[in-house]
């Protein structure tokens, strides 16, 4: 195939419950990075040479560290730029978080 290139990686974009379902189907092991404060897991697919992926995915642990972040650097704000997947850990921690403005353009 003439996109694959030496040592560049190509991913596609899952939701939360996709990652969660695909930890399961593969019995992967979740993990939580504490210096990124990211979970995440890896399984091998392909039968005569298997191919090792890594998934790593957003939880509310990493939402509310972000977070942490912009009160610690006293940001204004904050703005969410893909709505179109629902995360519900996302907006509950939000919305204990923050009186939330909606702004039309």
């Amino acid at each position: 195939m003439t996109w694959l290139k030496e040592n560049v990686t190509r991913a596609n974009a899952i939701t939360y419950d996709a990652a969660i379902e695909l930890a399961l189907t593969t019995g992967s092991k979740i993990q939580f990075d504490e210096i990124s404060q990211n979970p995440h897991f890896e399984y091998y697919l392909g039968v005569e040479i298997p191919r090792k992926y890594v998934v790593w995915f957003v939880d509310a642990r990493t939402i509310d560290t972000l977070l942490d972040l912009v009160a610690a650097n006293d940001f204004p704000g904050i703005s969410i730029w893909n709505i179109m997947t629902y995360l519900t850990q996302l907006w509950l921690i939000i919305n204990s978080q923050y009186d939330i403005e909606t702004i039309i353009i």
